[in-house]
């Protein structure tokens, strides 16, 4: 898969759901995450602080 294709958040949060229910929250890791999806661990935290965040995404007008 090339590096960079759209939607980089999406793909994230897609692989993530997609390797929570086969691993677990625990056991996938952010390296795993990106390598899933395709974009690199750094594209991961562009988009999220940490795995957390893709279960969980700030709700508009909040303040982290």
């Amino acid at each position: 898969m090339a590096r960079w294709m759209p939607d980089a958040a999406g793909r994230l949060s897609r692989a993530a759901l997609e390797l929570y229910e086969e691993r677990g929250f625990e056991d996938t890791t952010v390296a795993g995450i990106a390598e899933r999806a395709g974009p690199t661990k750094r594209t991961f935290f562009r988009h999220f602080p940490d795995k957390r965040e893709v279960l969980f995404p700030p709700r508009p007008g909040s303040t982290r």
